[in-house]
């Protein structure tokens, strides 16, 4: 059932879909399949090279996607009972929950048939509620316990942002030993994973909730000094990936180098987003390639090992050796990808699975519906 949007307490206030953040939701799908396409030319011990240099600059895609559901999420929440939250929880399932298992269903009947049946069926349960059935699958479960943890980030962002984001990041210098310890207790291995990825990334919700708060203030700085803030994250991550700066990761301030480096870089993209100014034709299809962002995320994995088999089967293997082919192969697989989210978005039926609620059309009127309602996944 649908919340009621006629609740003022539920909704965010009624607002103009804002482009900046569009624009980062399509920058950091094209950026995360990116990255798995150039999963291919990762070696461990391998000499750095351009495409490993592409390959770091790509990795600002999920904390980007988490920063964007921050400040959407726990930046815009107003729901005051239990009530507005079951109902806000109910929407997420809607959106984000039901196509994450239907995907995982999928992905892991591709990997027992390309693997060990026995062990993918008996992991199952724990693989889905970790987000280890395929590899980038992890990010979902996090998101869904930044969703459940609302009630209490969200009052938190509104009413003390600094010391929020702030406390998000003393939170990931100082828990993630005990919560990565915690998970390999309980869980091992999978659980691990999970948490890691779950305390890291909470600095990148909590940054977009202290964004959306202080927007007003801090935006025309942003858009100011978006190229020394990219520039510096750009800079130091190539800098700690490549080893370049090796005493750094003996300090004990290692741990929060990437979410700090990250932090800056996601500043200054949302800075330069901000910065643009879209014309009138161009904004709605904007709008739509970020509403199918989600789809993109969950469905293209899948074609790109499409895209690999048919490559090997063609005796084609040796393109990889090439830089140009995995431009091309990452327009092909983004190109693909869009078109059948816009296959499955233009049917109610299908529309769920792909993480929008209605078909097609109803993105064509963005701007005419409530904040969270318009960001359908919210990544």
């Amino acid at each position: 059932m649908r919340p009621d949007t006629h609740d003022s307490s539920y909704r965010v206030a009624k607002t103009e879909r804002e482009t900046g953040y569009d624009l980062l939701r399509v920058w950091a799908m094209v950026a995360v399949v990116g990255i798995h396409v150039l999963m291919v030319y990762r070696v461990p011990g391998a000499p750095v090279t351009r495409v490993s240099f592409l390959d770091e600059l790509l990795h600002f895609a999920v904390p980007v996607f988490f920063f964007v559901s921050g400040a959407l999420v726990w930046g815009g929440y107003k729901g005051s009972s239990p009530g507005h939250y079951a109902r806000f929880l109910q929407r997420r399932a809607i959106t984000v929950t039901a196509p994450y298992l239907a995907w995982s269903a999928l992905y892991l009947t591709i990997a027992g048939i390309r693997g060990d049946w026995t062990y993918w069926v008996a992991h199952a349960p724990l693989l889905v509620l970790t987000g280890r059935s395929w590899y980038h699958l992890y990010f979902v479960p996090v998101l869904v316990l930044f969703y459940v943890l609302t009630p209490l980030a969200a009052p938190l962002a509104r009413r003390w942002p600094e010391l929020f984001v702030l406390g998000a990041y003393v939170a990931v210098l100082t828990l993630t030993g005990s919560v990565t310890a915690l998970g390999s207790r309980v869980g091992g291995p999978m659980l691990v994973t999970f948490a890691a990825a779950a305390i890291t990334h909470l600095s990148h919700m909590a940054l977009g909730a202290w964004f959306a708060r202080r927007k007003e203030h801090v935006l025309p700085w942003l858009q100011l000094l978006w190229p020394v803030l990219a520039t510096a994250g750009v800079t130091l991550s190539l800098a700690t990936a490549t080893g370049y700066l090796p005493a750094l990761s003996r300090t004990p301030l290692a741990i929060t180098v990437t979410p700090v480096v990250m932090g800056l870089l996601v500043l200054g993209l949302a800075g330069l987003a901000f910065r643009i100014r879209l014309d009138d034709p161009a904004r709605p299809r904007v709008a739509t390639a970020a509403a199918y962002s989600y789809g993109v995320y969950l469905v293209h994995p899948a074609l790109l090992l499409v895209w690999r088999s048919a490559v090997t089967a063609l005796g084609a293997s040796a393109l990889w050796g090439s830089p140009w082919f995995a431009v091309l192969s990452l327009v092909v697989i983004t190109g693909m990808s869009l078109a059948i989210i816009a296959l499955l978005a233009a049917h109610t039926s299908t529309a769920w699975l792909v993480g929008l609620g209605t078909p097609r059309r109803a993105l064509r009127n963005p701007d005419e519906t409530t904040e969270l309602d318009a960001y359908p996944a919210e990544l």
